[in-house]
């Protein structure tokens, strides 16, 4: 199974770095490993199982069973016996498995436990248990030592090269400052969409939509305000990966220059989250969360002023919402220029509903703002 597993991740692993993706190499690379030494580990464990079934020294010593590498890759394994008096009685050996590397390993002996004057030591893989190979599980291993009654064998060995089982490497340690590209070409892309939407809309024409909207087609100038208006809110979305990503290794290269005892650079969940305040990342999640908040009002504004006024102002109307949504991030920068970016858009928002209202309340029933017969587009 790990074989299986170790070809896509190699190519994986070879590609990514081709194309200077260390962000995602890394880790590639490091289960590239934990997989080729979980692997390395039961192939030598089966041949020393295979090994210590054989009953003439003449199949010992037959070729293709001598332990000499495997003895080169395991060092210090030895033998530790114990005596079960009682399914129920308590061995005092603590093993935890390491995520890191898919193998049990000796975390803990207690003073108490009968393997305390034993050869085991903490860090040693757990090979055999009665010459059986060892569960993968802590429960699987848990069990088999519950139902185990009377002479009970571990064999353990710590391995030769050097691999602690006892530590995961980190991931965090090998993000690489090519992460900030993915948010910038996101900011860059949402960009091109909002010059792309305003140039067809430009083309399009707003001036032969007068009055309510009465048909789908009618509303077709929103449309191209609706996609300005998302474009901006996912530049937004994507501005703030941007900042947290560019703070984070900022303070990390910050940290990294002083000298202060125990000082250290936050990290990126505590940025991200707001467990440590920063101004910049402070701006870039309003930008996001007060579009994101006025996007309701305004859709809700803008089809009523459509549907109950005229389609074309409520079109440039909506245009000059966008506007003055679109400087919101530099102009919470400097407060309190930003009332310049919120206070106007308010005014458009209550201006279209207000309206709406008013020429919907004061309709004629039989021929005004509204037709009776065609009220809404999908009435036929």
């Amino acid at each position: 199974h790990n074989q299986s597993r170790k070809l896509p991740l190699q190519t994986l692993y070879y590609l990514c770095t081709s194309l200077n993706l260390k962000t995602i190499a890394y880790p590639l690379k490091r289960q590239y490993k934990s997989l080729s030494a979980n692997s390395e580990i039961n192939s030598n464990c089966n041949r020393l199982l295979s090994l210590e079934n054989m009953t003439s020294e003449e199949e010992k010593t037959s070729e293709g069973s001598s332990t000499d590498d495997i003895t080169n890759y395991f060092e210090s394994m030895c033998y530790a016996n114990a005596t079960k008096e009682d399914k129920n009685e308590k061995l005092g050996l603590v093993v935890k498995r390491s995520s890191a590397w898919n193998t049990l390993y000796i975390s803990g002996i207690k003073d108490t436990s009968k393997f305390a004057g034993s050869k085991l030591q903490i860090g040693m893989v757990i090979l055999t248990i009665n010459r059986m190979k060892c569960p993968k599980t802590v429960k699987e291993f848990q069990k088999v030592m519950k139902e185990t009654e009377g002479n009970l064998t571990i064999m353990a060995a710590t391995i030769s090269k050097e691999i602690d089982m006892t530590r995961r490497p980190r991931g965090s340690s090998t993000m690489s400052e090519y992460v900030t590209l993915l948010p910038l070409w996101g900011i860059m892309s949402c960009y091109s969409a909002i010059v792309a939407v305003v140039h067809v809309s430009f083309n399009h024409g707003i001036s032969q939509y007068q009055g309510p909207a009465k048909s789908s087609s009618d509303y077709t100038p929103i449309l191209f305000v609706s996609g300005a208006v998302l474009s901006l809110l996912y530049s937004f979305y994507w501005l703030q990966s941007y900042t947290t990503f560019s703070e984070y290794f900022r303070l990390k290269k910050e940290a990294a220059k002083t000298k202060k005892k125990g000082a250290r650079a936050p990290s990126l969940p505590e940025l991200k989250y707001g467990k440590i305040d920063n101004p910049a990342i402070r701006c870039a999640d309003r930008c996001a969360g007060n579009l994101l908040e006025q996007l309701i009002p305004f859709f809700a504004s803008i089809i009523a002023y459509a549907t109950f006024v005229d389609a074309g102002d409520a079109a440039r109307i909506g245009w000059a919402w966008f506007t003055f949504r679109s400087y919101y991030y530099f102009a919470f920068r400097r407060f309190p220029l930003v009332f310049a970016s919120t206070l106007p858009a308010y005014c458009c928002v209550w201006y279209m509903m207000g309206f709406a209202i008013y020429t919907a309340a004061t309709a004629d029933n039989e021929y005004d703002a509204v037709s009776v017969e065609r009220r809404w587009p999908w009435e036929k």
